[in-house]
């Protein structure tokens, strides 16, 4: 949260309609120093975080976030993790791809 605190803190001015940070952690810390600086979200500026923990629709104003697939992602990490101590290396692949999706809450207007 710091960090995103800070880095608003450190900027000599703010010249643009959004933020989208790389994770809900550093947003809340975004929305905490535009606050400080007087700025209303999402009047002034959106912000948008990436990874829907609890804390982003408990915050004021909730938080706008892209929401991970985490169990998704850890099932098939281990399923392949086993899969590979087993020495079953029938599954072959390039890349594996999960669908993330966006949670729209308070933190964000709609564009003009």
């Amino acid at each position: 949260m710091n960090g995103g605190q800070e880095f608003i803190k450190n900027l000599e001015k703010i010249d643009f309609d959004a933020i989208f940070c790389a994770n809900d952690l550093i947003a809340i810390g975004v929305i905490r120093g535009l606050k400080e600086r007087g700025l209303s979200i999402p009047n002034d500026i959106s912000v948008v975080g990436f990874d829907d923990i609890q804390t982003s629709s408990l915050i004021s104003p909730s938080l706008t976030t892209v929401k991970q697939p985490s169990y998704d992602i850890g099932y098939k990490a281990s399923e392949i993790l086993i899969n590979c101590l087993r020495g079953d290396k029938k599954e072959s692949f390039d890349e594996l791809i999960f669908k993330p999706e966006l949670v729209i809450r308070d933190s964000t207007k709609e564009s003009e």
